[in-house]
């Protein structure tokens, strides 16, 4: 069973050991200009990819016909892509102080990966240059949002407080990365039984942390 299997059927596997996600220089996918400043998409059919362990990573590498999907990020700008509504499985990171958003659109669900590098550490950051820098994210995600037709937010992740955003889950002082999975209608043998609606709210989405500051060193949230 590879890990995209597993983490289809049980997301709380990842707490058993540290990863980050890596392509070993084999996974370039294509991105293209959305149209927007510093913006990119990625198609599903580039986003396809396999999953499995290897080398302390969830490891991706292109592959065809695959029901697992990875939203790779962009220095200074912001990637997304429109999930396959047959997708099993959906990856985006690492990320360490990115904004992670989903939303939906007439059944399509949307994922972003929006980030702001400044060449200043977010530590030495001042109050007023950590709000700036959320807020480039933020507007980074609501360009995105408006290129479709009556948004509506599935999943919000920070990495800190930002204005504008009240409710947000953040992950400040973790590493991390996000997965998204399908629901499922059950099993048959040992195989999973895959829903296949395109209903926004069968996916959910997850949030894993690792080398983190606070008292736990990882965790997993529901988003």
């Amino acid at each position: 069973m590879t890990i995209g299997s597993l983490l289809s059927m049980q997301p709380t596997w990842l707490l058993e050991d540290h990863w980050s996600i890596g392509d070993s220089g084999k996974f370039r996918p294509k991105l293209t200009g959305a149209g927007l400043p510093n913006t990119e998409v990625i198609t599903w059919a580039n986003a396809q990819c396999k999953v499995d362990r290897g080398g302390g990573m969830v490891k991706v590498a292109p592959d065809s016909n695959k029901s697992y999907g990875f939203l790779p990020w962009q220095p200074s700008g912001v990637t997304y892509m429109e999930i396959d509504p047959n997708a099993q499985l959906v990856l985006t990171g690492p990320l360490s102080a990115c904004t992670v958003w989903a939303f939906e659109s007439g059944g399509t669900t949307v994922l972003v990966h929006a980030n702001a590098n400044t060449g200043t550490d977010w530590t030495a950051m001042s109050p007023l240059q950590k709000d700036n820098n959320m807020l480039t994210k933020l507007g980074y995600v609501n360009a995105i949002k408006g290129l479709y037709a009556a948004p509506t937010d599935v999943a919000r992740l920070v990495y800190a407080a930002t204005p504008g955003v009240a409710g947000a889950q953040t992950y400040e002082g973790y590493m991390g990365f996000v997965l998204g999975t399908k629901a499922r209608l059950g099993f048959t043998m040992n195989k999973v039984k895959w829903a296949a609606s395109t209903k926004a709210d069968d996916w959910s989405f997850y949030f894993y942390g690792y080398n983190g500051t606070a008292a736990t060193d990882r965790v997993l949230w529901p988003l």
